[in-house]
């Protein structure tokens, strides 16, 4: 073959493979069926009827019926209602929305669904939509907590770990965004009629744990939630206000420390900002915020003096 016809045959597979890598091709991530978002809130100590924003993208299927479980963090700060919201949400038209506190614990909250429900009218599920409305909105109460709690956040938990917790469905009843998988499991069986010492003519199966007469391995297959293609987004609720005493600057460790009495004088001596809780510069305790509290703070730090005590 001439030396020219080489030449161009490999400038052709270098064309086409270039052209190879521009071409759209499937993409290794996943395209999202559903997520599922709870927002942060902000709420003050005592409130009620604090609403709780539950927000749905479905991608790609109407979604007919919903069932999510959500879990509080910290049950001495805050609880759920039973009561909920479905005005202006896009559940708001649905024949059945039920919640329930599982184990009747209200820092637990079951939440179900179902857009149509026997007799007619027909009612229509959620077509695919993003971010307009949110799914529901639900209740919850904040305890009284004094404002030296320094953990004020509760964090408010979706729970996924099986279809029993979480499950989303179209209107035919398939649930939305599952794959198979399969563990080895065993299977246990009671004789009920024995033909004689050997053979036996009818089992019954038993459950693990009771006696048995033999047993089986084999592959269990079930459905689980594909996480690559449905997303959970977990939401809080932050208590605002509180303090810790001697934490002027109000950092995140709640830590009395030098960067404390530094934030004190800057305030106190050169127009450096207030502190966020002026009660957490009453070092003294007498309910003011002058240089005597600046002294008591140096007195702490440097020679063994108490520490501050801030409205005691």
């Amino acid at each position: 073959m001439p030396a020219f016809h080489k030449a161009s045959a490999a400038k052709t597979i270098l064309l086409l493979f270039i052209g190879s890598l521009l071409l759209p091709g499937a993409s290794s991530a996943q395209t999202p069926l559903l997520d599922l978002e709870v927002i942060d809130t902000l709420a003050s100590s005592g409130a009620q009827n604090v609403p709780i924003s539950v927000y749905m993208n479905n991608y790609e299927d109407t979604v007919a019926g919903y069932s999510f479980w959500l879990l509080l963090s910290r049950p001495d700060i805050a609880s759920f209602q039973l009561t909920f919201d479905t005005v202006g949400t896009l559940s708001s038209s649905w024949e059945l929305v039920q919640v329930n506190h599982l184990g009747g614990q209200p820092f637990n909250i079951k939440v179900v669904a179902v857009a149509n429900w026997p007799p007619p009218p027909t009612t229509p599920g959620i077509a695919p939509q993003q971010g307009g409305l949110p799914l529901i909105k639900l209740l919850i109460d904040i305890q009284d907590i004094p404002d030296t709690t320094t953990n004020r956040t509760v964090d408010i938990i979706v729970a996924h770990a099986n279809l029993s917790e979480f499950a989303f469905s179209d209107p035919g009843g398939t649930v939305i965004g599952t794959v198979q998988d399969s563990v080895l499991d065993t299977a246990y069986f009671e004789c009920t009629f024995w033909q004689d010492e050997t053979t036996c003519l009818e089992w019954t199966e038993v459950n693990p744990g009771a006696p048995y007469d033999s047993s089986e391995i084999y592959w269990r297959t079930f459905a689980v939630l594909d996480t690559t293609r449905v997303q959970v987004l977990d939401g809080s609720i932050t208590i605002t206000g509180g303090y810790a005493c001697g934490n002027i600057n109000n950092d995140p460790e709640g830590n009395t420390d030098i960067s404390d009495l530094v934030y004190l004088v800057d305030w106190m001596f050169t127009g450096g900002p207030e502190p966020v809780a002026l009660m957490s510069a009453d070092c003294n305790g007498d309910g003011l915020n002058d240089i005597s509290d600046l002294v008591w703070l140096v007195d702490f730090m440097f020679t063994g003096g108490p520490m501050p005590i801030c409205g005691k």
